[in-house]
């Protein structure tokens, strides 16, 4: 079985966590990242009609649910967060309670084949050619974030010096890293994902584990040791910032597209055209997201998104 899922671990009480892109109380920022995880699924229903679609998180009550459950949507809501970091990033280790879960629940069965992808990611094709990528000899598919030859290069705290060495002090192998692993996408066989899984736990639970405060650490430094397939056309991180845009040319190819400083934007019209409506064809679906998001206009885009910013100054003060 194919399944394609997100995950989000709610925090209920304000212990002072940052979220990227989201300057809002907990209430409000919670509310955003449930719009988007509807969107997500909303999208991927519509292009992968033929994958089962997942939701894990550490809350069963929590907003739109019942209409999750209406698309289809199967609900693991009782995980809990292992390692948590204070500040920023706070529960992005979440993504290995996920997969432990996933590996230890007789529910996944040991053939299937499951795409972790991070809420804010939208599905705009199908992604049945990312699944044919992994099999028993290339059971791991990832997103490469980019290429870093500098060693004093600083990864979310750390230099790529100092996470060489910390692989070294946790499990006696030298590596040498390259490439830098994003978090929002990952694909795994979960018969091949044993010797993955012995790995973080290790990084995990080291004298430094401390110092490894994102899942994309963890990623670079085990996929610098046994390379994970690196998945070129199938997502693409978009950022739609003022100071900062990467729209490819090609981007309506691509399977999802990762739109994180668009959560309170797109993202959010996206889910007040598409909650609780009947599913759109898939050229549709298509269409209404170029109209929103306005990455085929970048001119627009960017005077939307002025607008957009000055307006929220205005309104928070």
């Amino acid at each position: 079985m194919n399944y394609i899922a997100t995950y989000f671990y709610q925090e209920n009480i304000d212990k002072g966590s940052i979220y990227g892109n989201i300057d809002k109380n907990l209430s409000d920022r919670n509310l955003i990242y449930w719009k988007t995880v509807y969107c997500l699924f909303y999208t991927s229903i519509i292009n992968n009609p033929n994958a089962h679609h997942v939701l894990f998180t550490n809350v069963d009550d929590f907003p739109y649910r019942n209409e999750l459950e209406k698309l289809g949507v199967i609900i693991f809501d009782d995980l809990q967060l292992s390692n948590r970091n204070q500040g920023k990033w706070a529960t992005v280790k979440f993504f290995f309670d996920v997969i432990d879960f996933v590996c230890d629940t007789e529910f996944f069965k040991y053939d299937d084949k499951i795409m972790l992808l991070d809420t804010d990611c939208i599905a705009i094709n199908s992604s049945d050619n990312m699944f044919e990528r992994i099999n028993s000899v290339t059971p791991i598919a990832a997103y490469l974030n980019g290429v870093e030859a500098n060693k004093s290069s600083v990864f979310h705290g750390e230099t790529l010096k100092n996470l060489e060495d910390i692989y070294f002090e946790s499990l006696g192998l030298r590596i040498n890293i390259g490439n830098k692993i994003g978090g929002e996408y990952f694909l795994f066989l979960k018969s091949g994902i044993a010797d993955f899984r012995n790995k973080y736990k290790c990084l995990l639970n080291s004298n430094s584990a401390s110092k490894l405060i994102t899942e994309e650490q963890i990623l670079t430094m085990i996929s610098s040791e046994t390379p994970f397939c690196i998945e070129h056309k199938g997502i693409y991180r978009i950022w739609t910032t003022l100071g900062y845009r990467t729209i490819p040319l090609d981007y309506n190819n691509y399977s999802f597209l990762h739109l994180p400083s668009e959560k309170e934007y797109s993202l959010s019209i996206l889910f007040n055209e598409c909650f609780n409506a009947p599913l759109l064809s898939q050229v549709d679906l298509k269409k209404l997201v170029n109209k929103i998001t306005k990455l085929n206009n970048e001119p627009f885009l960017m005077i939307k998104r002025a607008v957009r910013v000055i307006s929220n100054k205005i309104f928070n003060q």
